[in-house]
């Protein structure tokens, strides 16, 4: 017992970083993957250079510099808990001299839980809590002078080291050193240390927030672009079996289903909020996420220029203006467009990372052998032959021009079907309906209601839209409850809850 008691606080800051470890790796990893795709740190003298004009320049390239390690998904949990456990170990110390050590001892984790908080903010940088570390580490350096005037000299050189390249560490340390000196009673030390506040110029780089909690919404969309990135169709499809009722991950539900040809028949088994989450909107209210998200369609439906334009818009808002993410996309594009020379610039930035240059190396040598890679082949296909003039807002126009250029184009024909759909605009959605090419369910449901309304339900009419007779039954029988009673939502939805029929009488499309 009295072994326990003189490691207490050994116990209690190793319990405290298994947690955060834990925490990151099993609960919270996508995000963590997500800041790294947001990062480009490259191993160039002109690039690492640039840290050294920037404000907190040595915690930006440290926490940069272990950012990229994100990429694996023990990376992250493991760098963060590092850090989180000698930012507990710091504080141990500094409040052990000030407090009980009991109560040193219980501050140990509530530390170490807001500083772990505040980095599952998607804007935070790793850099802040670099910053933090060191600040209370220069105030343990410091108070270990006995002298007390030399301590109080060195102060403006820990504080200028601390503010030039750490940023805000130098309030950190400032603020201790002003606490040890009123704890010490030395006020006139403490006076002096004081007047920092006002020499001392404002830096809250790189810290971004006072306060953070998790968003596990937030992770579960993140890890559904991660699975969607690796064509993990088994973590996609477990992942979509949740039933969370967000844009982001019905237009994941979406865009999964139209690459397996899927839509037409499941569109309506999962929450459709109009056509909002269909294909995400890219304008000056989007944020850079949506924007991001967007890209991912445009891209398999094979327009090109919308998909690079997603991509430069998510590299300019992103928190950092760059992204190895967005380099292999642009660069992507570039190489499907058949412009070698764009997409070398990208693929050379690339090549100075760590972790993408295998893959921008492999890209550059199909180019020497002037061969293509058969996944961006396929998608090659889809890209339009000739311009069109753009509307903004008009996917419409957009989806039928990809259709036009090319009619065997599956992921532009459900989504332009589908959209008029979720719109309720059955007018376009039977002008471009081919049941010969892609039937499915709910297509089938909807070119009932408009040869119903046409007054059109005749056997010919039937089997040229190859609609089943069971189908045709099940709207007879939809069709008598809805006469009957218009407001039994509940005993139409027991009955035909998955339907089209009940989407198109119940929904209300937003303003």
């Amino acid at each position: 017992m009295s072994l326990i008691k003189r490691n207490l606080s050994g116990i209690c800051l190793a319990a405290a970083t298994l947690a955060c470890f834990l925490f990151f790796f099993f609960r919270y990893p996508n995000h963590l993957f997500h800041k790294e795709q947001m990062l480009l740190f490259m191993y160039a003298p002109a690039f690492l250079e640039t840290y050294l004009q920037k404000p907190a320049g040595i915690s930006l390239l440290i926490g940069d510099f272990l950012t990229q390690f994100y990429y694996f998904r023990a990376g992250g949990p493991l760098i963060l808990s590092v850090l989180l456990m000698l930012t507990g170990l710091a504080s141990y110390r500094i409040l052990r001299k000030w407090l009980p050590p009991m109560i040193a001892l219980i501050a140990i984790p509530v530390i170490m839980c807001w500083e772990a908080g505040r980095n599952c903010i998607l804007i935070y940088p790793l850099a802040s809590t670099v910053s933090l570390l060191v600040g209370m580490s220069l105030f343990l350096l410091w108070q270990k002078i006995r002298v007390r005037t030399l301590r109080l000299v060195l102060s403006a050189l820990f504080l200028a080291i601390a503010w030039f390249g750490f940023g805000y560490a130098a309030w950190v340390c400032l603020l201790l050193m002003i606490i040890h000196e009123l704890y010490k009673k030395e006020w006139a030390g403490a006076a002096l240390l004081c007047m920092a506040f006002f020499i001392l110029p404002a830096q809250s780089i790189p810290a971004t927030t006072f306060w953070g909690r998790p968003s596990f919404d937030r992770e579960h969309i993140f890890a559904l672009d991660k699975a969607l990135l690796d064509n993990d169709k088994t973590a996609l499809n477990a992942l979509l079996e949740t039933d969370y009722q967000m844009n982001w991950n019905s237009f994941f539900h979406n865009l999964h289903r139209a690459t397996e040809n899927r839509l037409p028949d499941e569109l309506m088994q999962f929450y459709q909020p109009a056509s909002q989450a269909l294909i995400l909107s890219v304008g000056p209210e989007s944020s850079y996420l949506s924007i991001l998200f967007a890209n991912e369609f445009w891209f398999r439906a094979g327009d090109m220029t919308m998909a690079e334009h997603c991509a430069m818009l998510s590299m300019i808002f992103s928190p950092d203006h760059a992204g190895t993410r967005n380099l292999r996309r642009l660069a992507e594009i570039n190489l499907i467009n058949d412009d070698s020379a764009a997409a070398l610039k990208y693929l050379r930035m690339l090549d100075k990372t760590a972790f993408h240059k295998n893959w921008a190396r492999r890209q550059m040598a199909l180019l020497e052998q002037q061969e293509s890679d058969p996944a961006q082949m396929q998608i090659r296909k889809r890209i339009p032959d000739s311009d069109y003039l753009r509307k903004s807002g008009d996917v419409t126009g957009s989806l039928r021009h990809l259709l036009q250029c090319n009619p065997d184009n599956p992921i532009a024909y459900q989504y332009l079907l589908s959209y008029a759909l979720l719109n309720k605009d059955l007018t376009n959605f039977f002008a471009d309906y081919r049941p010969d090419y892609m039937p499915g369910r709910v297509f089938a449901e909807a070119a009932l209601i408009v040869l119903a309304q046409q007054q059109q339900l005749t056997p010919e009419n039937l089997r040229k839209y190859q609609i089943p007779p069971y189908l045709v039954q099940q709207f007879m029988q939809y069709n008598e409850m809805y006469n009957r009673d218009p407001e039994d939502i509940e005993a139409l939805q027991a009955d035909f809850c998955n339907s089209y029929w009940i989407y198109y009488h119940f929904a209300v499309l937003p303003s």
